[in-house]
């Protein structure tokens, strides 16, 4: 049986799992609080400005994708793009990574032993700790999110395909 399989090898996991819940969490909060920090900063600036910017930015864009070109000025945009609010902070890739073979297996792991945990909160609209557990499932999911998101889109598809697997 499949369940038996999964529940032998979470067993032997089992110390490898509060860190890294620990972990996610953690990273997901700060990916939250920039999401929250940019679209405070966006609303704080004159929109004037914000138009500006975006028609740069789709200037910029428009060139690269025409000449196929990359300039310096480039780099200024995204800059600049960034210190007004531009961008979206769940998609950003902070670090060039390494393949590591065996991660959506292991976060595969992580999320079935993350479930058994939470209970959905209706009010809340979001999963979170079941009695004593202070689990955000926001973060926890932000914090997966921005680790798959360093690496290359087949680990995504390969967590995916896992889970998908399991149910």
């Amino acid at each position: 049986d499949g369940h038996k399989i999964y529940d032998a090898v979470l067993k032997k996991l089992s110390k490898l799992m509060v860190p890294l819940m620990s972990t996610f969490c953690r990273i997901g909060q700060l990916q939250l609080l920039r999401k929250l920090l940019k679209n405070e900063l966006r609303l704080g600036l004159d929109s004037k400005v914000m138009h500006s910017c975006d028609l740069v930015n789709k200037a910029m864009i428009s060139q690269v994708m025409s000449t196929n070109e990359y300039s310096s000025i480039l780099e200024e945009t995204s800059e600049m793009m960034s210190l007004t609010g531009g961008g979206d902070a769940i998609s950003t890739v902070f670090i060039q990574t390494n393949s590591l073979e065996g991660l959506p297996s292991l976060i595969v792991l992580f999320v079935i032993r993350s479930l058994r945990e939470l209970t959905f909160d209706s009010d809340f609209g979001a999963f979170v700790g079941k009695e004593d557990e202070s689990i955000d499932g926001w973060s926890m999911v932000a914090g997966i999110a921005t680790l798959l998101r360093q690496f290359h889109p087949s680990y995504t598809k390969s967590v995916m395909s896992l889970l998908s697997q399991y149910l």
